[in-house]
């Protein structure tokens, strides 16, 4: 079943991202000394371009796809005012929180515990809606956007939406270099005093 049957007319863009395969070569740059992949989606043109592609097309509505254990995910904060990510789990890859587009494999476990667990799992609220995939966190529903369209979730954004973007935004992981890092000890005390500079 196509995604697109659940989504009002304004975000059935969502569908054909979701449906996009990415990672691919790009056929009019791949043979250029980068190597371009298909990596950004077009809400326009509904389909997917490598960055040289969007720079010659001058295309502004590109969203980053990126990878996480060879599934693709957004960053929260690149869709959640077009998309209510509200309800999703979230992860934090290369200090972004990110959401994963589509539904992934279940882990295995032997003799099929793993259905077995996902079905108990459910029951108790702690798996995603749709697929069964144990979630991580007691205050969400879905696994993916895909799975948030699929179980009927809402899509259009919402205050919840905004302020998890905020969230997100405020929340983003700034690394400090080890350098900037002084230690001192207090001989009075026998203390130890780290300050940054």
């Amino acid at each position: 079943m196509s995604l697109e049957n659940n989504l009002p007319k304004h975000l059935r863009w969502i569908s054909s991202m979701c449906e996009t395969q990415f990672f691919t070569p790009c056929q009019l740059h791949s043979t250029s000394g980068k190597g371009e992949l298909l990596n950004l989606f077009s809400v326009d043109a509904l389909r997917a371009w490598c960055p040289c592609c969007c720079a010659e097309k001058k295309i502004n509505d590109a969203i980053q796809i990126r990878r996480s254990s060879y599934h693709n995910v957004v960053r929260v904060q690149d869709v959640a005012k077009a998309v209510n990510v509200a309800g999703i789990q979230t992860y934090i890859i290369n200090s972004a929180r990110v959401v994963f587009l589509n539904e992934r494999p279940h882990p295995r476990g032997k003799n099929g515990e793993s259905k077995r667990t996902s079905a108990l799992v459910a029951a108790n609220g702690g798996a995603c809606k749709h697929c069964l995939r144990t979630l991580q966190a007691d205050s969400v529903s879905f696994c993916s956007i895909a799975c948030k369209i699929r179980g009927g979730g809402e899509m259009t954004p919402n205050a919840e939406s905004l302020r998890l973007l905020e969230e997100s935004v405020m929340n983003q992981h700034v690394a400090v270099p080890r350098n900037s890092y002084k230690s001192t000890k207090d001989k009075d005390t026998n203390t130890t005093t780290t300050t940054t500079t």
